[in-house]
């Protein structure tokens, strides 16, 4: 969801577990106290609990100032600081991939040979400059969102827009002829 207010961009990027290891021991605490001591006393803990488990990312990008702020909102408090984007001159999208690689265990747990590889991809969209100094902005489960995202709003923000996904693609098509 993007609203663009007075040459601002917000960007709402949703629900984030970043929180998610302040939040459960808080709502431990809660159902400890609430069975333990007293139902009342609870309440604010388990309050914060649910607030820190459901904080919302998102960010604002100021146009004319070259500013942006990524933040977190822990109902009613939004925490986060402005970064200056004056030297990125590019807004790129590109394919990641993370490989998480675990051991085998079998039944009974001895470890069997060989490991697991699980390879989860996201297109991420990021500033970029030169230097090659990069700063992330968001990242996608799915290409044509983050194709949508670059196209919307790098010609809003004055930068040069760089699919390094569909270059690969159209050089790995290159190749094979």
């Amino acid at each position: 969801m993007s609203v663009k207010e007075d040459n601002f961009i917000k960007i709402t990027v949703g629900v984030t577990l970043n929180y998610f290891l302040l939040g459960i021991p808080l709502l431990g605490l809660a159902f400890y106290v609430a069975f333990g001591i007293n139902f009342i006393l609870s309440l604010p803990v388990f309050y914060l609990g649910v607030l820190f488990l459901l904080s919302i990312q998102s960010f604002v990008i100021d146009v004319d100032n070259k500013k942006i702020r990524k933040y977190y909102t822990i109902y009613p408090f939004k925490i986060g600081s402005w970064e200056s984007i004056q030297q990125y001159d590019q807004l790129v999208l590109e394919l990641t991939y993370v490989i998480n690689k675990r051991d085998n265990y079998d039944d009974f747990g001895i470890r069997e040979s060989g490991c697991t590889e699980e390879r989860t991809k996201s297109f991420d969209v990021y500033f970029c400059n030169s230097k090659n100094e990069k700063l992330t902005l968001i990242e996608f489960n799915e290409y044509i969102h983050a194709k949508n995202f670059l196209n919307k709003y790098a010609p809003q923000l004055k930068l040069i827009k760089v699919d390094k996904f569909e270059e690969a693609l159209r050089n790995s098509r290159f190749r094979r002829y």
